[in-house]
């Protein structure tokens, strides 16, 4: 058909198929129903000439409580010679495409209706014939000369001796957010293995910087910091983005065309080599755009270009900006406050007061449509009445139980572009099920342990989140405690704490004390117990003991030389939790222990007696090197990573692994390592390049990793920017110390989001002071011995009591630094949670009043100095007093 038939209808669909069967009973199974929630959504209906055509009362038009209208009861206009309704169904009368647009209740609605020839040609766009699409090719980079239209072939040949050749093709309003295009694509010559070519989609007609890439290199194994063999590329004016890069393992065929294929749907992309599938990831952003093809120092040549719509039922465009919430909210460790609410008049109330952040509900279905109910299985309202009544005003929490429901939410949330949300459940299935239909969103394991006593439990229960594609760890507010928050932060997980019971009067004092980043409850009294400020010091309580790490050990090479095992060792006796390291891989395929110096980063120059590039050098020859102190030599080698890790096979250390080199090969070698010494709970992976942490989460999704970078987390903006470029990858963020903020910490960790911050290493730091008041849960130092002597933690020596009427005890508590020495305290304050008719406190003692059960807590004002000195109060855990 003619390609410029449609150009005038300026609108963005995407493609469902039509109804394919060959009766006359037009009416198809229930998946067959077509479900839109938001006038913003746009719809595609594909036929073939051989259909009956498609039955519009199969096209379900949502607005909040009930189904507001099916496609049969619009009046739809826009007919043509393609197609035409007639009785409530749409009928395919030729080959080519045509709109139709109806009004209804305010919102105009509108299908894009494609009619191709046959099955197999159902989601055909266009085989482009160059001969006769030439002119509609513009050269967006070079020039005229350097693109030749080789009409035997069919093909387009680019060249580039020096710089970019870039042109782009147009694709109609209507069709230009999903599309699939196939090329045979050959590099005839390039100037080194590094120049790459490859297909853009979503280009800007308007902005020549604006567009997504399929880069392939000329050397598809090139696996070197900054260069991949195939990568998926965003330009944003003049800063490039890479959602996800990738190596192969074999080099593309020398003497024949290699197929190229990429698929762009809503936030998604897949690339494909000669359908084997090389990238799989979520975009940075939702565009709309042309499609075009480039070279980068080199020739290359595109033929059979042929050009597929989306095949998914609906686009949503909704705005997803504006679904996020920016309250100013408590500035210190309290948990952020999610209460379950039993009525619209208690949420309204609620987008009023700044303590409360998000509200929490359960989703189930009723009648076919997803309600928010309370816990206890009272409704609360339609879902996507709620969603869209609330869109970034407080931030919603669901829980949710079955996969049925996950996926009808997950539509929903899409649809009405909800991104600031959380979906939580105990099964990973119905996480894994929501993250298939809409992957944006956060989402929360719900542990179902009645206990957790070890680290290697909670370690556990992350993994079962990290390969759910969750960030999140839910522990019941009866088990949660500090242990367990600490360990769930130690692997770079956000640790809540849920309550669905109100009978559990502790909850809101037990989520606070354990450090929980969110408390889930059941009514907003409840969640306001905890940051009672007749409890609760809210101006510098601290309950979150943070990870601290020592940078390459000693970092400051006062003690001993940087990424020396002796280095990693003295950090933890002097009270780190966690040691951060970097490892390279040699020419023999070892992994090495140490940073690198020289321009390119990878020469033992900076730090040893020697000057070769680790990857060019055997493990042998690296470990007839010394390494340096100040300049000095000494004794110590560089160690091996197997040598560390045999090191810290027995201890609780927390290893840090920076991927220095940023080769995948690396990441494959140490993950083989971690495998063999069952040290896979122990690590943490950074990188300065995103491509290995891509590739771990691919291989390993339970692993925590973190990109390294000095971006502004300083906002509420911020973060959204970080969302997008990283965190809905499942990427985490370790940024440095100097462009993070208070705010910027508020804004992410009440979303499950943790900062892994660094690097902090002098003597006088208000800012690291601050960032831990604020909840910030890991810093990395070069100096751990400026904190090990701080006292962290408050107990009590006895955490159950039982008196008898009329006895005095006197109570004993002891704080524990962060090299874990103990040291007995007395002047410390007690706190009644509850029943303070039971018992009478004086100072440090109780005396037993009257029969029954009183619940206490210890409170302990403890000093850090960092130059200056910052004062804190710590609190013990709840303390049971039975009086008989």
């Amino acid at each position: 058909m003619n390609r410029k038939l449609m150009a005038f209808f300026a609108i963005g669909c995407l493609s469902i198929s039509g109804c394919t069967k060959k009766t006359q009973d037009l009416t198809p199974a229930d998946t067959g129903i077509i479900e839109v929630y938001a006038p913003t959504d746009l719809v595609n209906i594909h036929g073939i000439l051989s259909d009956n055509g498609f039955p519009l009362k199969n096209l379900h038009f949502y607005n909040g409580e009930e189904l507001m209208v099916t496609g049969e009861q619009l009046t739809w206009t826009g007919e043509s010679d393609v197609a035409h309704v007639k009785d409530g169904v749409l009928y395919y009368d030729q080959i080519g495409r045509t709109l139709f647009k109806a009004s209804y209740g305010g919102n105009d609605y509108q299908i894009n209706v494609t009619v191709n020839k046959n099955e197999a040609e159902r989601y055909l766009y266009e085989n482009i014939n160059v001969a006769d699409a030439e002119p509609y090719f513009k050269v967006r980079e070079g020039t005229a000369n350097n693109v030749t239209f080789d009409r035997q072939s069919n093909s387009i040949i680019l060249n580039a001796s020096s710089g970019t050749t870039r042109v782009d093709y147009p694709i109609e309003f209507g069709f230009n957010y999903d599309y699939t295009i196939e090329a045979d694509f050959k590099f005839i010559s390039a100037n080194d293995p590094t120049r790459y070519a490859g297909i853009l989609f979503r280009t800007d007609a308007l902005d020549v910087n604006s567009w997504y890439q399929m880069d392939v290199r000329n050397n598809v194994q090139v696996d070197v910091a900054g260069q991949y063999g195939v990568e998926c590329t965003q330009k944003v004016g003049n800063s490039f983005l890479y959602p996800q890069r990738h190596v192969m393992d074999k080099p593309l065929p020398s003497f024949e065309d290699t197929k190229l294929r990429v698929e762009v749907s809503g936030m998604t992309a897949k690339f494909y080599i000669n359908d084997e599938l090389v990238i799989d990831t979520v975009l940075n952003s939702l565009t709309s755009g042309d499609i075009g093809f480039q070279v980068n120092g080199g020739q290359a040549r595109f033929s059979n270009i042929t050009i597929y719509t989306g095949a998914s039922n609906v686009t949503h465009t909704s705005d997803r900006a504006s679904s996020y919430v920016n309250k100013e909210n408590l500035a210190s460790a309290f948990p952020m406050l999610s209460p379950n609410y039993a009525t619209t008049e208690e949420l309204n109330q609620a987008v009023n007061n700044n303590l409360i952040l998000s509200y929490s509900l359960k989703a189930e279905l009723e009648n076919g449509q997803v309600v928010a109910q309370t816990f206890n299985g009272e409704k609360l309202g339609n879902l996507q009445t709620i969603l869209s009544g609330y869109k970034g005003k407080l931030i919603p929490n669901m829980v949710v139980e079955t996969v049925e429901v996950a996926q009808k939410v997950a539509k929903i949330t899409a649809s009405l572009g909800i991104e600031d949300c959380t979906v939580l459940s105990k099964d990973p299935n119905v996480l894994k099920a929501y993250y298939a239909v809409n992957p944006l969103g956060r989402l929360g394991y719900i542990s179902s342990l009645s206990s957790i006593d070890t680290y290697k439990q909670a370690s556990q229960e992350c993994f079962t989140a990290g390969e759910a594609h969750a960030n999140i760890v839910c522990i019941d507010a009866n088990v949660i405690n500090k242990d367990i928050v600490f360990w769930i932060n130690s692997r770079g997980y956000g640790a809540w704490a849920i309550n669905m019971d109100s009978a559990n009067a502790l909850a809101p004092y037990q989520a606070t004390l354990a450090g929980a980043g969110t408390f889930i409850s059941t009514s907003q009294t409840e969640a306001l117990k905890a940051v009672d400020s007749s409890i609760f010091h809210l101006g510098n309580a601290l309950f979150r003991k943070p990870v601290i790490t020592g940078h390459r050990g000693d970092g400051s090479n006062i003690h001993y030389p940087e990424n020396s095992l002796e280095s990693f060792l003295w950090a933890i006796e002097n009270g780190a939790s966690a040691i951060e390291l970097d490892i390279h891989t040699t020419a023999d395929n070892q992994l090495v222990v140490i940073h690198g110096g020289g321009s390119a980063g990878i020469s033992t120059s900076e730090t040893t007696t020697c000057s070769i590039n680790m990857r060019d050098a055997t493990l042998e020859q690296l470990k007839q090197c010394r390494l340096t102190q100040n300049g000095e030599a000494t004794e110590y080698t560089i160690p091996s990573f197997d040598e560390v890790l045999d090191a810290f096979k027995d201890k609780d250390t927390i290893l840090v692994v920076e991927i220095k080199d940023s080769r995948i090969k690396t990441a494959q070698l140490m993950l083989e390592a971690l495998k063999e010494y069952d040290m896979m709970d122990r690590v943490v992976v950074i990188d300065f390049s995103t491509a290995s942490l891509n590739y771990i989460k691919k291989v390993e999704p339970g692993l925590h990793v973190g990109y390294l970078n000095s971006v502004n987390v300083k906002s509420m903006d911020d973060y959204y920017n970080t969302y997008q470029n990283y965190f809905n990858k499942e990427i985490g963020l370790s940024p440095n110390i100097g462009n993070l903020t208070e705010d910027g910490i508020v804004a992410s960790t009440s979303r499950g989001n943790n900062y892994w911050v660094w690097t902090f290493d002098v003597a006088s730091n208000a800012n690291f002071l601050n960032y831990i008041k604020y909840g910030n849960i890991a810093f990395t130092t070069n100096r751990v011995d400026l904190s090990s002597d701080w006292k962290i933690r408050f107990d009590s020596k006895e955490d159950q009591y039982s008196l008898t009427k009329g006895q005095s005890i006197t109570l004993e508590g002891y704080s524990t630094t962060f090299k874990n020495q103990t040291n007995d305290e007395t002047n410390f304050t007690i706190k009644v949670l509850s029943n303070d008719d039971i018992i009478e406190v004086s100072n440090q003692s109780i005396t037993a009043k009257n029969t029954g059960t009183a619940y206490i807590i210890l409170s302990y004002e403890t000093t850090f100095t960092l130059g200056a000195s910052n004062y804190y109060t710590i609190y013990s855990d709840i303390i049971e007093i039975q009086v008989q």
